[in-house]
């Protein structure tokens, strides 16, 4: 069982590989946890690789570094997992939490009502109608 429940995020991230400073080809953000992230790459990483996570979706961008704590072949690409070091961090991590879910809801709403908000948009939507309800 899950010590914590993910989000499903589907967000571009960039992903720096903290000794060698290279960017990870077109990473994405899969899911969100408070106990970190999962994203997909072309690339397999060892356990414990150090990388710093970039999203710039949120103003200021989100900065964090973290440590690659799983890693797995998954049809012509890698799933790895990505575990953050500090309280504060994941503290920021809640605020991707819900950009995640406010991105998921303007897709939603694209694809049943054929509105395109914008990202200000669909945050004041989702944040009226749950954020109340936001665990």
């Amino acid at each position: 069982m899950r010590k914590y429940v993910r989000y499903h995020a589907g967000i571009p991230v960039d992903i720096v590989e903290s000794k060698t400073e290279t960017s990870l080809d077109h990473p994405r953000l899969h899911n969100v946890s408070l106990g970190g992230i999962e994203c997909e790459c072309e690339k397999h990483f060892p356990i414990n690789t150090l990388v710093q996570v970039h999203i710039d979706i949120l103003s200021p961008p989100f900065t964090v570094e973290g440590r690659i704590v799983w890693c797995k072949k998954v049809d012509s690409y890698y799933l790895f997992g990505i575990q953050f070091f500090g309280e504060m961090d994941i503290a920021r991590l809640r605020v991707v939490e819900q950009i995640s879910h406010i991105e998921h809801y303007r897709k939603e709403i694209r694809e049943q009502e054929g509105r395109n908000l914008t990202g200000e948009e669909a945050a004041k939507e989702w944040i009226e109608i749950y954020a109340p309800h936001f665990p």
